[in-house]
């Protein structure tokens, strides 16, 4: 962790721009996006932390330009605009004011009084703000979950007790805002929209790197035993959604458009709030560990990669993943120092990180079934909430698949070349771009028509001890232009069967008597490591020593191509197979050494 925080938080300082120009004088310039992004005050925190930890005042000459800087973006009201003259939403005036008061409460003793002084009067205008404009109903769910601990902080600091008021108020209705199981929900507006199928805005990555450490922060450190209790059940029902290696599986839901693999593009991070939890439970502290570990493999010359691909893709790396990360590792660092944690690697019972021999995890209100069978791990999902169209797959698409001996297999990313929130985004050429998801695809009369664009499927599960079968039973769509083929129909199934539970094999066909171009195709992760055979009907991959086949019986594998999916930032190579209508079509998917 430490290592991680210096490099971070060296490569935000090298960036900072010293220009006559006002709005970019020591700003922190983006080497993908050629802008300053607003949030980058983030990285206040970090430069603070750096200048105690070293004494190196440099460091501390950084947060005091950064925020110098940010007086562009200062409003009557003591909000705070989002950007630059591009956007003027002020919502994320919540996580300024948590950025600037952690650091005032954590290190005021070391900032200069006069400094001090105008940080504590406009961020007391940003409270201000706060507390008057929010409510449970403002922006998505973690804002006001976040609102929480900003408001706490505020009371900490300036000691009205007006703030801790607000964000008492704000906690107790934020009970309305789980599930069953204890999934944070409300990541759309309005908060409390249900879908056609009874599915409720989720999105995994933002509750673990935002709402749920605010929350628990808040929980701790007030003594608020319920909703302590109310945030570790949901930990533990968020914690199936963490993988193996320490990603977050976000392929299935509303903001998957956002998804990095390791969490969401513009949030802090689970870093927090999984060292608080393992307090409770150790099996966070491993969780943790194998995420430091994923942050460090993205991480190149000192930069935090939005994925895994980048460098494959030789892609630039936005810098809002460094700072927004920075702050919430030099945040985790300072915890540990104060509850005398251990931040560095240590001993655990390695069964603590193995999978289930056989589990299927099936959230109410998300229509998705996480699995887990020997060294297989997959998600399936008819989850129909769509944030925007074309983002997130459905009717009964194999959103995640990875073998705990091979890695990842299969990672959905954006269905097509859209853009939901282009200013929280990183843009990337359309000539390259690739749909990451296992599809049917039909064309009629030069249109194309999707299974994943789905979202009236029916499905059937057949589970026991030896066997998992998941079908899927729905008709084409095409989400972007919203036209629908109810006369092509298709079936896909997923099996998973036999003792050793070797391999997935997945079967499709479609049924109809309007005549169309038919393929599957199947996206694979490719890693620059990777080699690649093909032979007859059957492509091997092999990595680090460990062979992935796919088999395609009785058609015809038509072609290849290669390509890179923006979210979640990696490259694949996807296999075109060209189906015969009426026909079915078996795919086999074996991992062996």
């Amino acid at each position: 962790m430490k290592s991680l925080f210096q490099d971070w938080t060296n490569a935000l300082k090298s960036l900072q721009i010293n220009s006559p120009i006002e709005s970019l004088n020591w700003g922190i310039l983006c080497p993908a996006c050629s802008r300053v992004h607003w949030r980058s005050i983030d990285a206040i925190y970090p430069f603070i932390k750096a200048y105690i930890d070293t004494g190196d005042h440099s460091y501390y000459a950084s947060a005091k330009n950064l925020y110098s800087w940010t007086n562009g973006l200062k409003n009557p009201d003591g909000s705070w605009n989002n950007d630059l003259h591009i956007v003027d939403w002020n919502g994320i005036s919540v996580f300024n004011l948590i950025s600037v008061l952690s650091t005032i409460e954590d290190f005021g003793d070391s900032i200069e009084n006069e400094d001090l002084q105008e940080w504590m009067s406009d961020y007391r205008k940003t409270a201000d703000f706060v507390y008057d404009t929010f409510t449970i109903s403002t922006g998505n769910i973690n804002y006001p979950a976040s609102a929480t601990y900003a408001l706490f902080l505020a009371y900490r600091v300036f000691g009205d007790t007006k703030f801790l008021d607000k964000a008492n108020t704000l906690a107790t209705e934020l009970f309305a805002y789980f599930t069953e199981e204890g999934i944070l929900f409300g990541e759309w507006y309005p908060q409390l929209s249900v879908s056609k199928k009874w599915c409720r805005p989720i999105d995994i990555a933002y509750n673990l790197d935002e709402s749920l450490p605010h929350l628990l922060k808040f929980a701790e450190e007030t003594s608020n035993i319920l909703l302590l209790e109310l945030i570790k059940k949901s930990y533990e029902a968020h914690s199936y959604f963490i993988l193996e290696d320490g990603g977050i599986d976000n392929s299935w839901c509303a903001r998957n458009y956002k998804w990095t693999y390791y969490g969401s593009r513009t949030s802090d991070g689970p870093i927090l709030g999984l060292m608080i939890m393992g307090q409770y439970d150790s099996k966070y502290h491993k969780l943790n560990q194998k995420h430091i570990e994923l942050l460090t493999a993205a991480t190149r010359n000192g930069i935090l990669d939005g994925g895994l691909g980048y460098g494959e893709a030789n892609t630039p790396p936005c810098i809002h993943h460094t700072f927004c990360h920075a702050k919430n590792i030099a945040m985790s660092l300072e915890y540990a120092k104060k509850h005398k944690l251990f931040t560095e690697n240590q001993n655990f019972d390695s069964t603590m990180m193995v999978p289930d021999e056989f589990s299927e995890f099936s959230p109410n209100m998300t229509n998705i079934s996480i699995v887990n069978a020997e060294k297989w791990r997959f998600t399936i999902s008819d989850y129909d909430w769509q944030y925007a169209p074309g983002s997130t797959a459905s009717g009964g698409a194999l959103t995640l698949l990875r073998h705990s001996d091979f890695w990842i297999i299969i990672a959905a990313g954006l269905n097509y070349h859209v853009m939901p929130e282009r200013f929280n985004m990183q843009s990337y050429p359309p000539n390259t771009f690739i749909s990451a998801t296992p599809k049917l695809e039909a064309i009629v009369n030069n249109k194309k028509y999707q299974s994943i664009d789905c979202l009236d499927a029916k499905i059937q599960k057949e589970v026991s001890s030896n066997i998992y079968i998941y079908q899927a039973d729905g008709y084409f769509q095409n989400q972007i232009e919203w036209t629908e083929l109810h006369e092509l129909k298709y079936s896909i199934n997923y099996t998973v069967s036999g003792d050793a539970r070797k391999n997935i094999v997945i079967k499709t066909v479609v049924l109809g008597e309007t005549q169309a171009t038919l393929k599957y195709i199947l996206p694979i992760v490719h890693l620059q490591w990777d080699t690649i055979e093909y032979k007859n009907n059957s492509m091997k991959i092999t990595r680090n020593g460990i062979i992935l086949t796919i088999i395609i019986h009785g058609w015809i594998l038509e072609k290849n191509t290669t390509g890179f999916n923006y979210q979640p930032w990696f490259v694949f190579t996807a296999l075109w197979i060209e189906l015969i209508q009426g026909s079915e079509c078996s795919i086999t998917l074996e991992v062996s050494k």
